[in-house]
């Protein structure tokens, strides 16, 4: 099966507010009707062809095919089609395989809301009785997202179930934005299968929000339970107070179990807060989880910069 001839049959040009535009209609004539619309938008009969997506204009070098379209001559045999080729002013040629052009990127804001933990200095929030706040406090804060959008030549289901809600394991740079390890999480991985001139791709969507205090969560040490010793097994705090209120922690048997958790020590022993603690020693201690999976980010391909 072959292409047999492309021949040229008409063209128009006129220019408007947008600048110049033509159209050029070509009949495309093969060998068998197993030959398609598609294949007609790209013919070639060794001598002439229809031009490509994004191809100059032969007089007019600032106009380029931007659009294309084959249909059957209705008066002819399944063998004839007219492609009509349309020009126009372009700053930029168009692509002609849709997985060449440029990625869309838009940067947003998320605005959360939070228990307040930690204060601006990576503090506990507490009272002056080093206790916490009942209710808690309360943050409303904005994080950076940056919006991916482009055409890929494949989509794997799998893959994007892998990577989101995953945080970058190492340093990576993002449309500009330069961030260390766990800072940026990924939120969004899906992808929409299109067909564009005979090609087929999909239009794939990345969004990565970005937390300047990374994503893992601090949250202060504290509990019901906690090791006698060195090397023994847990028990259950319990609390004497003597006549003028003051509590003492521990786990004597003849003592009331606690109702409320109590401050440890980040190694699982009862916090010091005696008359002889340092203030070191009777500071509430913070205990740091990395709750997301982490991915080494760069294997997205993600643009490095705004360009």
């Amino acid at each position: 099966m072959a292409v047999t001839h492309v021949d040229n049959l008409t063209e128009r040009s006129h220019y408007d507010v947008g600048g110049y535009h033509a159209t050029r209609r070509y009949r495309v004539t093969f060998d068998a009707v197993a030959w398609n619309s598609a294949d007609a938008l790209i013919a070639d009969d060794g001598s002439n062809a229809i031009p490509l997506y994004g191809a100059t204009h032969d007089t007019k070098t600032t106009a380029y095919v931007y659009d294309k379209t084959a249909e059957q001559e209705s008066d002819k045999d399944r063998l004839h089609y007219i492609v009509t080729v349309q020009y126009k002013e372009m700053a930029v040629a168009p692509h002609e395989d849709p997985t060449d052009e440029d990625p869309d990127i838009s940067w947003e804001q998320e605005t959360r809301t939070e228990v307040a933990v930690i204060d601006k200095d990576g503090n506990p929030i507490l009272n002056s009785a080093n206790d916490w706040f009942d209710p808690p406090l309360m943050k409303d804060f904005r994080t950076l997202r940056v919006v991916i959008t482009r055409n890929e030549s494949s989509f794997d289901p799998a893959d994007a179930d892998d990577y989101t809600d995953t945080v970058n394991v190492d340093t990576v740079t993002i449309a500009g934005l330069t961030v260390g390890p766990r800072k940026a999480k990924l939120v969004q991985y899906t992808g929409q299968k299109e067909e564009t001139r005979g090609y087929k791709y999909y239009r794939v969507t990345y969004k990565v929000d970005f937390w300047r205090a990374t994503w893992s969560r601090k949250v202060i040490d504290h509990g019901y339970r906690a090791f006698k010793t060195v090397g023994t097994g847990k028990a259950r705090i319990r609390e004497a107070r003597d006549a003028d209120g003051n509590v003492e922690y521990g786990f004597n048997k003849g003592w009331e179990e606690v109702t409320e958790p109590v401050p440890l020590d980040n190694a699982g022993h009862i916090l010091n807060t005696s008359g002889t603690a340092t203030p070191a020693q009777i500071a509430a201690k913070m205990l740091t989880f990395h709750i997301c999976d982490e991915r080494e980010f760069w294997r997205l391909g993600l643009p490095t910069s705004m360009d």
